[in-house]
Order: C-alpha cells, then structure tokens, then sequence
C-alpha cells in the first residue's frame, strides 16, 4: 500500500507473531514500557484503497458482513487487548502505551469528540477506538501526538490537550511533539 508493505491487521496470524515477538523482549529484557506507534491501518492515501478484502471475507465476513470499518476496529481492539494481556502476565509492572494521532474523532461525526476538523482520525481512518483500550484499561499511558500549534483552524493545540486531558479515563497521558515542525511556519518559530 503506498509503496509500503505492510502486516495484515486482520490475520490472527500477524497477531500473534506480534504477540510473541512482544512477549519475547517482555520476558528477556530488564525494560519499563513497550511502546506502540499510532499505525494499526495505514494512513489513508487519495486514490488508493488498502486491500484487505481477502482477509476480511476469510476472517470477518460472516461476523461483519458489508462492515468493514467495524471488523478493522475490531482487529485493533483484539490486539490491543491481547498484546495487553500478554504484557502483564510476563511482567505486570510493566507498561504498555500508545503515541496515536492527535484526534480521536471531530465532534462534528460523535457528540464525544473534540472541536476540531481533522482530515483523518484515529477512529475513522486508523481504526484505532483509543477511549476504549482507556475505559478497559488495555494501556496504561498515552502519548498522543499533538502536532499543530496553537490556535490552529481545523485542530487547535489547546482544543486537543484540553480534550485528551478530559478524556484520559485516568490513565498517564503525556503529550507528543512534532519537533519536525519547529520553523516550519510562523506559529512554530515563536517561541
């Protein structure tokens, strides 16, 4: 997909080498956290349409028939929940976190969401349902990546974190930066 290769969220075989190669570094290695990344599905691309047809005929078809969001959600949360799982019964102390996108969902599609106007979001388009691994306790911190400035039109800094702070379920929540961004505009060459 966009030149990319990529493991197939819906294959309980992709999920569970992942598993064991985190349950591996869990068991064998003195470390505090594993830390996930916010890809689950890729990123959309104009134009192009992540193909997992295949698998979702041979794996969810008959449980989500003509809901393919729906059963890609659930491949994540299954995951999530496994990885989770597979974390604190090797070593319960230690943490398991995420760094997702910035935005959940607009509220403009869910009453819950935050006021803003994001193209793409961890719910929608990522298929990452964040406050439900935070509800069920499947993390236990997050980062997400908070990448516009203050003031921004469509996903305002501030709008973002106060938002993510409400919506932590109490869990640590620590902000990620786009320090990429620094001088990219004149937002973020104030200092």
């Amino acid at each position: 997909y966009d030149k990319n290769k990529y493991f197939d969220p819906g294959s309980p075989a992709v999920r569970n080498y992942t598993i064991n190669v985190v349950s591996d570094i869990v068991l064998n290695y003195d470390i505090d956290a594993i830390h996930f990344d916010d890809y689950f599905y890729p990123y959309k691309v104009n134009g192009q349409a992540f193909n997992d047809q295949r698998s979702f005929k041979k794996h969810g078809g008959d449980l989500y028939p003509d809901q393919l969001d729906d059963w890609r959600r659930n491949n994540v949360n299954t995951i999530i929940k496994e990885l989770h799982h597979a974390i604190k019964s090797v070593k319960p102390w230690v943490q398991f976190g995420i760094s997702p996108f910035g935005v959940w969902r607009n509220k403009s599609v869910d009453p819950k969401g935050s006021n803003t106007k994001a193209g793409q979001t961890n719910y929608d388009d990522l298929y990452a349902d964040i406050l439900l691994w935070l509800e069920k306790g499947w993390v236990d911190y997050i980062a997400p990546q908070i990448y516009w400035e203050h003031g921004h039109p469509l996903a305002n800094y501030d709008t973002i974190i106060d938002w993510w702070d409400q919506n932590s379920y109490g869990k640590n929540l620590y902000i990620g930066h786009g320090i990429y961004k620094a001088g990219s505009n004149t937002a973020w060459r104030d200092k």
